[in-house]
């Protein structure tokens, strides 16, 4: 059973979310959470104030940019703990402290999911409304 708590290197105990934003970074916390305000704010205004449809669905390319910058994250946190265990010990490279590193460096990808979800449901759902309620313009 899980319990939620963390220990750190020195044996402190940590909670899951310290856990998490430590592992992230600050510089990805603060690239992918003002990203994805960005695109929620942007999502939003796009719905209330768009009455195409289509221009609803052509914003929906860009929804997934939270996730694409936790992907480049984890890549490149992979690349600097295999350096790491390179250069520490070259004969045992997956010791324990590989391991840890390695799963701390797939909590960029998990949180830009996460993140990404909101933007997706709101545009999601503008779109099934404005095109449910759409009608094209008359000619005459």
């Amino acid at each position: 059973m899980q319990t939620g708590t963390y220990y750190s290197d020195d044996g402190a105990a940590q909670s899951v979310l310290s856990w998490m934003f430590e592992s992230l970074g600050s510089f990805h916390a603060f690239l992918l959470t003002f990203v994805s305000f960005v695109l929620f704010v942007a999502a939003c205004v796009l719905v209330c104030s768009v009455r195409r449809p289509s221009v609803i669905a052509a914003f929906l390319v860009f929804v997934p940019l939270p996730l694409l910058l936790g992907l480049a994250g984890t890549l490149h946190q992979l690349i600097d703990s295999f350096r790491l265990a390179g250069i520490v010990d070259p004969t045992d490279p997956f010791g324990p402290e590989v391991t840890i590193n390695v799963a701390a460096t797939l909590v960029s990808t998990f949180v830009g999911l996460m993140l990404t979800f909101p933007s997706l449901i709101v545009l999601g759902l503008g779109l099934l409304l404005r095109t449910a309620l759409w009608k094209p313009p008359s000619d005459d």
